[in-house]
């Protein structure tokens, strides 16, 4: 059987795969020609176009930085030396930012290959929100928590995530569904760190001003606050799953509706979630994609997928995308809910 690599595969054009929007014959998530730049978080998320509550544009910059595309190395995308730290040139991450705001938006980032372009369009989109991913309202708790916070490694007090995951869970369904993804994705960064030199407070660091900005206060006064502010940022990205009520992966394909139903069974004080109870194992039918030596491979259905894991095409490190979802999985985390 042919190797499947632990990355997730190139964009393809078949079936209704993570960059496609039809089972047959797709091309690709259906571009819009409306603007995305300086265009409101609640406008964007609720456009036909968004995946699962996250607007086109972020969604294929992440996509794309997971791939391996280009790289000689065979690490994604993502894993480039000071990704996010490293700024791209200005005249060809401009017209990036120009495509992105056209019809061809999803083509344009699925044909870019330089990581500090993507990165640096990314980071550039959360910059131009007309309101903050984090809402300015959480601006001085955030200065405040994260003030209490180690530099040197120590554990966070469990009363500061408390005070994160209530903060956080009072903002707009939107931004939560839109944080929660972004913090996932800085996590899957930072486990490249030995490869890009961007660990959880580097990326803290230089995303903390993209996402939170005060209504009025000094220049002076938001230099000095953003070392507070990174450092709970900081926390939020490596104890997601605390700060945000998210699984370990910190993934809500199925949208904040399940975190919600699982906060009301379980309550807030919780750790982690429970393990998944049997009633939430996959249909059969649903359908997955996988990926072999980086390319993606399917639709398949829930049991075949299962069959291509018994006989060794696939295995635990293959990334796999169910249906629906907004982001790769590795098989080892989905295996246990495939029908037997």
């Amino acid at each position: 059987a042919a190797s499947a690599v632990a990355e997730p595969p190139a964009a393809s054009s078949a079936g209704r795969g993570p960059l496609g929007n039809a089972r047959t014959g797709g091309q690709g998530l259906a571009a819009t020609p409306l603007s995305t730049f300086g265009v409101t978080l609640a406008k964007t998320s609720a456009r036909s176009d968004a995946v699962d509550g996250i607007p086109l544009v972020p969604y294929q910059l992440m996509m794309q930085l997971r791939t391996n595309c280009g790289t000689s190395s065979g690490l994604p995308l993502l894993a480039a030396d000071g990704i996010f730290r490293v700024s791209a040139e200005a005249e060809i991450l401009s017209d990036l930012c120009a495509q992105c705001d056209g019809p061809s938006a999803a083509a344009s980032i699925q044909a870019c290959i330089d990581p500090h372009v993507l990165s640096s369009c990314l980071k550039k989109y959360y910059r131009k929100l007309p309101d903050p991913l984090i809402p300015s309202s959480c601006y001085s708790p955030l200065v405040r928590i994260g003030a209490q916070i180690s530099y040197d490694g120590d554990e966070t007090p469990p009363v500061l995530i408390r005070e994160l995951r209530q903060l956080l869970q009072n903002v707009p369904t939107p931004n939560l569904t839109n944080i929660i993804a972004l913090a996932s994705f800085l996590a899957e960064v930072a486990a490249h760190e030995p490869h890009n030199r961007m660990g959880t407070g580097n990326l803290a660091l230089v995303f903390a001003p993209n996402l939170v900005r005060a209504e009025q206060i000094s220049v002076t006064d938001e230099l000095s606050d953003m070392t507070p502010i990174s450092q709970a940022l900081r926390v939020i990205i490596e104890r997601r799953g605390e700060c945000l009520n998210v699984g370990e992966f910190g993934t809500t394909s199925r949208s904040t509706v399940a975190n919600e139903q699982w906060h009301d069974q379980y309550g807030s004080l919780s750790a982690t979630p429970p393990p998944l109870p049997t009633s939430l194992q996959v249909d059969p039918a649903t359908l997955w994609w996988y990926s072999v030596e980086g390319e993606q491979r399917g639709p398949v259905n829930s049991t075949n997928l299962g069959a291509l894991f018994a006989d060794g095409t696939i295995h635990e490190k293959t990334y796999v995308y169910e249906e629906g979802a907004t982001a790769w999985l590795t098989m080892d985390q989905v295996v246990g809910r495939l029908p037997r």
